[in-house]
């Protein structure tokens, strides 16, 4: 019995898979993603204030009265047209827009509005914004009435030419908001809309188009006893009075 029992725990244990070492876990491809995936949650405010816009956008390109266009959509706060700058770079392959800050957002009368009745010189938040307002004016640099970011650059997919032609866009929200009337006056409702820029950049490579065959004309022989005269006698051109001899 003994020996049966020993052959078939041998016979068992030759059946048995071997156990898997345990897999271990695949090194990061960069170096710099193994840091950069443990600070992914951290984030680091150096300034109390930035005026860089980013704008939702649209890339469409196609073909109008034979030329190739690229189109781009951006939507935008209702600004006035002086507050975007547009710009392509050199190799025609980036195009940019850039959105100003009126300058209302970045000082002290913005919070006066909004606290209205509340706002006390010595309140915790006024103080806080007349910080950043201070911040504002030491560190930020204003061009007519106007607090400019870093530009919003798209790649595009060919390469184009400017200058562009724009298309200003103001679109309906469908909400509106009501302003209530002050001395008896009754209240008012204004619409809110949505400014949507079109900008058209013509493509630089040309469409390349079928090589015309030419023209052909067919003339009658020229006659070698023809009379007329290779000298036109009606030219104006010489005037034999004003010739002296």
């Amino acid at each position: 019995m003994s020996i049966v029992a020993t052959a078939t725990d041998e016979f068992s244990a030759s059946k048995m898979p071997p156990k898997k070492a345990p897999k271990k876990p695949a090194p990061p491809a960069d170096p710099i993603d193994s840091i950069t995936e443990d600070l992914d949650q951290l984030k680091v405010v150096g300034v109390s204030y930035s005026f860089d816009q980013k704008v939702p956008f649209v890339v469409k390109k196609y073909c109008k009265n034979d030329e190739d266009v690229m189109e781009l959509e951006y939507m935008c706060l209702p600004m006035e047209q002086e507050c975007f700058k547009f710009s392509l770079s050199e190799d025609g392959l980036n195009a940019s827009i850039t959105v100003a800050t009126p300058e209302v957002f970045g000082e002290e009368k913005r919070m006066k509005k909004q606290m209205g009745d509340k706002y006390k010189q010595n309140d915790p938040r006024a103080v806080a914004h007349k910080n950043v307002v201070q911040e504002i004016r030491e560190n930020g640099k204003m061009v007519n009435g106007k607090h400019w970011g870093a530009p919003q650059t798209v790649r595009l997919s060919v390469k184009c030419e400017g200058p562009p032609m724009k298309v200003w866009s103001y679109l309906p929200l469908g909400s509106y908001v009501d302003i209530a009337g002050k001395n008896g006056r009754p209240d008012e409702r204004h619409r809110q809309f949505v400014l949507v820029i079109s900008v058209f950049y013509k493509v630089a490579k040309k469409r390349i188009k079928k090589e015309k065959t030419g023209t052909t004309k067919v003339f009658a022989s020229l006659s070698m006893d023809s009379d007329d005269s290779d000298v036109d006698a009606n030219d104006d051109d010489l005037d034999f009075d004003d010739v002296s001899m």
